[in-house]
């Protein structure tokens, strides 16, 4: 960050907002927003007919988005992956996500447009997988390990520094890499077939989208695959009876955060095993009793459960309205194996919040 962005105020930069925000942002653009800056102040920015208005002080707004001084200056100047601090709790949402989805088009640098900070895409982060596969790392795939992976990045079990990382990439093998790559900004997670057997890779993305850490965990025995294995049974037959309640409770910690990625009402933090199973009960209920998750295979080291699954159902006030999707659900887990906080990547986010949107 620059010096003069680092010495405006933030009163200074909501009275400047409207003059600085390019008119082509606000084509099309109906919303309005409310930011709760932690010991700053409270600004709300309405978006209509093409105009944008700043007022001071609190008041209804179709997204409440609350931070700290920091992480606001840092988002404002491309630095902060948006995405990233509100799946990391950074940033709390209420209100209407798609709207949120669209603050980048208003939330520009205090010098003029900043590019806001984002992860690389999926297809960047399988280019690099299918390249472990190759019995020699070729030039092209060799420069984007380069500029993913961080300096200090960590292969667990493996190799340490990215000289390293990259000298261990190519394997060689007959292994095979399943078509789809799930990314949610934080976390990349990846599927292949290797020897006959499956194994799950996981990565670890930062702030300005290098991977500092993988793990690659072979599919079979782990002291808590029971444990994972049975809350994933109670989850898929969704009745959450007394069994299937303490079958939760030993495979989660009592205060488990569930982060709920997309742009919809469902994508709100849950915080606590209660609220956790209060929204899978939600779930059931506000799809008439349709909603399924079908496990499809479970995997299991020390840092992480990994669950994917496929997940389907229908909305009874919408019968044109059909979700089919698969999900990975990540658990990062503690010293004692058990669930601390987890996030839901699936295969398409857009076609799952499709379902929900009216």
């Amino acid at each position: 960050m620059t010096s003069t962005a680092q010495e405006y105020t933030l009163q200074d930069y909501f009275e400047k907002l409207p003059a600085r925000v390019r008119s082509e942002n606000l084509a099309g653009l109906t919303s309005s927003y409310l930011f709760d800056i932690k010991d700053a102040g409270m600004w709300r920015v309405a978006v209509a007919d093409g105009k944008l208005d700043v007022a001071q002080g609190d008041g209804d707004a179709d997204v409440r988005i609350a931070m700290s001084e920091p992480v606001f200056r840092k988002l404002v100047a491309g630095e902060q992956n948006p995405m990233r601090a509100v799946m990391t709790g950074k940033i709390k949402v209420k209100g209407d996500r798609a709207a949120a989805a669209k603050l980048q088009k208003i939330l520009v640098g205090p010098d003029g447009e900043s590019a806001p900070a984002g992860p690389p895409p999926a297809s960047t982060f399988q280019q690099a997988l299918r390249a472990r596969s190759s019995s020699t790392l070729a030039a092209d795939d060799r420069a984007l390990l380069e500029s993913l992976l961080a300096d200090d990045v960590v292969w667990h079990g493996t190799a340490e520094g990215k000289a390293a990382v990259i000298d261990a990439w190519n394997r060689g093998d007959a292994g095979a890499l399943d078509d789809t790559v799930y990314t949610d900004g934080i976390h990349t997670v990846s599927f292949a077939t290797v020897g006959g057997e499956r194994e799950a890779t996981v990565l670890h993305v930062d702030e300005n989208g290098r991977v500092t850490e993988i793990w690659t965990i072979p599919s079979g025995d782990h002291p808590v695959l029971p444990a994972f294995r049975a809350a994933q049974e109670a989850r898929m037959r969704g009745d959450f009876g007394p069994d299937d309640i303490a079958a939760l409770e030993r495979f989660f910690e009592p205060d488990v955060t569930w982060h709920m990625g997309g742009r919809t009402g469902w994508a709100q933090e849950k915080e606590g095993l209660e609220q956790v199973v209060g929204t899978f009960k939600a779930l059931k209920q506000a799809t008439g009793g349709t909603f399924a998750v079908e496990v499809l295979e479970l995997f299991v080291d020390d840092a992480h459960a990994i669950g994917r699954s496929h997940l389907t159902a229908d909305r009874p006030d919408r019968p044109d309205k059909h979700m089919d999707v698969v999900e990975v659900s990540l658990f990062h887990l503690d010293a004692g194996g058990k669930a601390t906080e987890f996030w839901g990547i699936p295969e398409d986010e857009a076609k799952r919040d499709s379902f929900w949107m009216d």
